[in-house]
Formats: structure tokens, C-alpha cells, sequence
């Protein structure tokens, strides 16, 4: 399934619940693309085309959706006095009060005030500046088919500020159709049929999407209320025998990020992004093995040294760095022969999984929070200074190890941590941005590792802290 999203207008304001995007700060546009991330790029082969009025945000939208087709602009000035934007468009009214003395004037509710003068210039000029955007971006992705000869199976047409809490149910939609959310009051659909539609999120099949988007062309055939104007170009372009209302309420499966958050919500979601990746450390963060390869290596050392390591040692010299690195200092203090450092290993390794099988156990919390975190459409991944052997059947034990997407030991990286090359692999793995992450770690090398990675960090003191509670206020 082939599905195009196009999205334009401007990125969003925080400050009007009525609209009206030159009120309150500007959304950053990554709070909107997390939710276009979890909700539908992320689960489908998505084509991304974009229009936008603010030409200084072409940079950041580029780099978050990565868009085929692209159109930058500056505002047009939608002046209710003047005609210029009008015959530039072929509009056939020469100026905005000839197009306010019609009947459609009379169609709009009283609820406008006693100022509906301003009131209706505002509002239509809001309107035409939304439909002309949406013209604008279907025509990129129609050029784009027409360039590489084929039609998308899907095409959504949307905005930039919206707020998802479910994945698109692309797959229950039918072919040969055009769909649109159905308004509500409260929590009952409206059923005044030239009010059902909401018009923030249309969708269906790419010809049927064309056509309804000529709407620009005809404004002046159609009501200034937006639902109603949409309703009038449905019937007569798409047909109401190829017209279903999709299955989602506005407000309750989406709405615009405005009336989800505050201003201040939205503020601070713009400075601390939403978390797309949690990387766990493994010994000392999900299992609690530091000790298991600690006896092991001692067990390993006295067989064949007659030497072992001391625990205040351990801590202070050897904790958290892979075996063979141990060796090697040793081999440098001169407590050891280079020539039995593939022994000693070998030994280590054979007694580390011999402990492992014996100890290791399934954390029903481990399960909960990993899972949990998958369903907050969270990326899971595992770096550790262990080997790929141990590391998988340490996992496995303890029943976690098809949690994760991707795993990452010492075996994958030139330099083990205090290296935060594993870290920084894992976000170039997934193309997520450091703001974007927490690492979870407890031994000071792994902190080192992760406070390089640039990522959010948390510092635990051993497995038993490492659950939901430990990370929900992050991520929620």
C-alpha cells in the first residue's frame, strides 16, 4: 500500500482556540511530526509532500519528514479591501465586501456576534487561505504521480498541528472511496448533514482526493463555513455513493495540538521533545550480572593464574568494561602472560554462561516496562560492553529479549564504552535526534558513554529501580 500525506498551511499557533494562526508562539514543528511519526509513518510506506507559508520552517520540515515535493511561501495577504489576491486567482468578486453581500451570509450562525462584519472577513479569509494551501500541496503530489507514471493507493490530506492517539487504520479503509471525520457535538455525531464533516483530516482514494480539492477553483459556488463549503464540493465532485465518514471522533482519537495542550504544555513540549528512544544499559540496569561475570572471571583466573581479582579492585578499576580489556591490564600489571589470555577467556565465557543458566530469571517488571514502552510507540534497545552470546542468552532468561529492536554489544562497535559510539549508533540506526532519547545506565563508564551520546540520562544503582515509574513522566 502506497500512501501519500500532504500537509500545508502554516505549522500551528498555540494561543486561539477559534484559530487564527498569527495568535500566541509558533508550534515548533516537531511536536506535530511526532505524532504524524507514531500515528502513520512510522507503520506504513509513506511519500511525504508539504506546502507551507512560513518559508523560514522549510528547513526544519525538510529535515523531519523528508519530503518528495515541497512548496515554501510567504503568506498571501487575504485583505478584505482590496482584489489583488482575487484576480490573481481568477477570482470572479472584485473585492471581499462583494463577496460578503451574497446569500451565503446568511448562513452563517448568529453565535458570530455583533462585530460579524470583522467577524466574517476574518473567518473567510482564513477559509480561502486553507483551501488554497490544500490546492497547492494535492497539486505537488499529483505532479509527482504524473512524473512517475502511478496513483497512490491512499492520499491524506491534512495540517500540521494535529494531535493523534491511535495508529491510522489504514487497512480497514475501502477502495475507491473518499473519507472524512464526522463532526461532533460533545459526544454525538451531528447528523445536520452540511455540518457533519470536519475539516482538518480528509483521506481516500488519490483521484477522488483531486477532485475534491478543486474546491478552490468554485469558492465562490459555496458557504464561507468551511464544513459546509467541503460538504457542497463532496456531493458534487466525489458523489455521496463514494463518500464514508472515517471511524474516528475529533477531539477523542484526534484533535488540533491547541485544544489538547495549553500554551504552556506546548511550550514545554517545544523544549523538551517528545521521546522517541530508550537505550538500556545491560548488567547492573535489566539483570543484575555484574557480579555473575565478576566470579565467573575470578573462577576463570584461579583455574589457570591462581590469581583472582579483589572486590575493592573490581569496583574501582575493572567494573563495566569488557572481559578483554580486563585481560589486558593485567597482562600490562604483569600479573598475567599474554599467552593465556585465549585460556583464561575462553574459560570466563564457558562460567559465565554456566552462572547465567543457573541465575538469571524473568522480572515480570522488566516485561511490563518494555512492553509498556512499545506501546507508546518508543523505540527499545539494548547496548552493552558484554559479547553477543552472553548478552542474548541473558535476555532470553529472563524473557525480554524479543522486546527489543535492536540489540547492540561490544562485537558491534570498534570502541566499547566509555565510547559512546553503540549509543550514537542505535539513534543513526533509527534516525532519531539525541533530545529524542534517554539512556538508562549505572556504572561511571557507562555514564561517561551516555552523557557523550548527548542523550537524556538517567543514573540508576541497580536492576530493582529500573521500572515504569522510573521513566513514565518522560515519556506521558
Amino acid at each position: 500500500m502506497r500512501v501519500a500525506l500532504c500537509l500545508s498551511g502554516i505549522t500551528g499557533a498555540s494561543g486561539s482556540r477559534k484559530g487564527g494562526g498569527s495568535m500566541g508562539e509558533n508550534i515548533h514543528p516537531e511536536i506535530g511530526h511526532s505524532f504524524w511519526k507514531s500515528s502513520l509513518l512510522d507503520h506504513y510506506d509513506v511519500d511525504v509532500f508539504l506546502h507551507c507559508w512560513q518559508p523560514e520552517k522549510g528547513p526544519i520540515l525538510d529535515f523531519l519528514y523528508k519530503p518528495k515535493k515541497t512548496l515554501y511561501e510567504e503568506q498571501m495577504e487575504w485583505h478584505p479591501k482590496t482584489g489583488d489576491w482575487l484576480k490573481e486567482y481568477n477570482y470572479p468578486l472584485d473585492t471581499m465586501e462583494d463577496l460578503l453581500k451574497d446569500k451565503r451570509y446568511a448562513d452563517l450562525p448568529a453565535s458570530y456576534g455583533d462585530e460579524v462584519w470583522d467577524d466574517l472577513r476574518h473567518h473567510a479569509a482564513r477559509s480561502r487561505s486553507r483551501w488554497c494551501a490544500n490546492k497547492k500541496v494535492v497539486e505537488l503530489k499529483k505532479q509527482y504521480e504524473e512524473d512517475n507514471s502511478f496513483k497512490y493507493d491512499i492520499v491524506i490530506v491534512s495540517r500540521y498541528d494535529l494531535w493523534f492517539g491511535h495508529i491510522f487504520p489504514l487497512d480497514q479503509l475501502e477502495k475507491g472511496y473518499f473519507y472524512a471525520s464526522q463532526r461532533t457535538n460533545g459526544d454525538t455525531l451531528r447528523d445536520d448533514h452540511e455540518y457533519a464533516l470536519q475539516d482538518l483530516l480528509f483521506l481516500g482514494d488519490s483521484e477522488l482526493v483531486d477532485k475534491f480539492y478543486t474546491l478552490y477553483d468554485y469558492i465562490p459556488d459555496y458557504a464561507i463555513e468551511s464544513p459546509k463549503a467541503a460538504w457542497e464540493q463532496m456531493e458534487r465532485f466525489v458523489g455521496l455513493d463514494r463518500f464514508k465518514f472515517f471511524p474516528w471522533k475529533f477531539h477523542k482519537e484526534y484533535q488540533l495540538l491547541r485544544w489538547k495542550y495549553s500554551e504552556k504544555q506546548l511550550s514545554e513540549r517545544t523544549r523538551n521533545p517528545r521521546i522517541e528512544m530508550v537505550i538500556f544499559d545491560l548488567d547492573g540496569v535489566l539483570v543484575d550480572a555484574c557480579e555473575w561475570h565478576r566470579i565467573a572471571l575470578n573462577e576463570a583466573l584461579l583455574n589457570i593464574n591462581n590469581y583472582e581479582i579483589s572486590l575493592e579492585d573490581h569496583y574501582k578499576e575493572y567494573n563495566g568494561i569488557p572481559t578483554k580489556v580486563k585481560l589486558q591490564k593485567l597482562i600490562d600489571k604483569g600479573i598475567i602472560e599474554e599467552d593465556k589470555i585465549d585460556l583464561i577467556y575462553s574459560v570466563k565465557q564457558k562460567k559465565t554462561i554456566e552462572i547465567i543458566n543457573k541465575n538469571a530469571f524473568i522480572r515480570p517488571e522488566k516485561v511490563e516496562l518494555l512492553k509498556w514502552l512499545k506501546k507508546q510507540n518508543v523505540y527499545v534497545v539494548c547496548f552493552t560492553n558484554s559479547i553477543r552470546k552472553t548478552t542474548m542468552l541473558m535476555l532470553e532468561k529472563t524473557g525480554i529479549v524479543n522486546l527489543f529492536d535492536l540489540i547492540i554489544t561490544n562485537q558491534d562497535v570498534e570502541k566499547p564504552k566509555p565510547s559512546p559510539e553503540g549509543y550514537l549508533l542505535a539513534l543513526k540506526y533509527f534516525n532519531v535526534n539525541s533530545n529524542k532519547a534517554i539512556i538508562i545506565e549505572d556504572s561511571p563508564r557507562g555514564l561517561a558513554a551516555a552523557q557523550a551520546s548527548r542523550c537524556k540520562v538517567i543514573q540508576v544503582g541497580s536492576p530493582e529501580s529500573v521500572n515504569i515509574n522510573l521513566i513514565k513522566d518522560y515519556i506521558e
